[in-house]
């Protein structure tokens, strides 16, 4: 709709086309396209009340070309709150210091990251558990999207702020990069430290960088963050250590 009331030019495409809106274009062209058939299938998931086997179904599909990861079949698959709250997270200047990424990925794994922390943030306890994905982070992380996707403005709102704090908290007490152990970022060890400053904002106390600093020396949060680190034990066990000394 947008392209035929002129509102989008066309791009990346033949030259003959290339910048052109729907009212630029030749009448044999018009005529093409509006005559076009565009054949599609609609899929609806009546149980779970859920977008799990949308997704499942849009996975099994990418199998040819340049193959989707799974932050960008989530953003195909969710169309709700979920994509520009996280869009917006993931341009927070405190953000991309942790990270250690100035811009953007195009691929959306810096996004992923995000979405991981705050899927953590708010059901680390339940990590693990059947209903929430088991073992698989990846589902983990596709079942928080869906609710994440139905939340209401306020709770977008106050997710948007308790992230934004952390991160400037977190920044400002243990700089730029302090996820990156052993050269390369640690995922494990961003996502307990962040998660739990997301859901310990508003209790967050200064102060806590030689806490940390004696967490990566701690044998069992080295344990926790560099094997099976997806295992519930695990998950749980880094949990447990961070939130300790966040609290302290």
């Amino acid at each position: 709709a947008r392209f035929y009331n002129g509102e989008l030019r066309l791009r990346g495409i033949d030259t003959r086309w290339n910048g052109k809106t729907y009212d630029d274009l030749v009448e044999d062209d018009q005529l093409t396209l509006d005559t076009a058939t565009l054949r599609a299938i609609v899929i609806r998931q009546i149980q779970p009340d859920d977008n799990s086997s949308v997704y499942q179904i849009f996975e099994r599909l990418n199998t040819g070309g340049t193959q989707l990861n799974a932050m960008e079949i989530r953003r195909a698959t969710f169309r709700g709150e979920a994509n520009p709250l996280l869009g917006r997270l993931n341009e927070n200047p405190d953000w991309r210091a942790l990270i250690g990424v100035p811009e953007p990925e195009p691929r959306f794994r810096d996004v992923e990251l995000a979405l991981r922390v705050l899927a953590l943030a708010e059901r680390w306890q339940k990590y693990g558990e059947k209903e929430y994905g088991g073992q698989s982070m990846k589902t983990f992380m596709n079942k928080y999207m869906d609710a994440l996707d139905k939340a209401d403005s306020q709770e977008i709102t106050q997710l948007e702020q308790r992230f934004k704090k952390a991160c400037e908290t977190v920044h400002s007490e243990l700089g730029e990069r302090p996820f990156h152990l052993r050269q390369r970022l640690n995922l494990a060890a961003l996502d307990c430290v962040m998660a739990c400053s997301v859901d310990l904002s508003d209790s967050l106390k200064p102060g806590f960088s030689t806490k940390y600093a004696e967490l990566k020396e701690d044998p069992d949060f080295q344990a926790a963050v560099t094997y099976n680190t997806s295992h519930t034990a695990e998950v749980q066990q880094r949990f447990k250590l961070v939130r300790a000394a966040l609290s302290s």
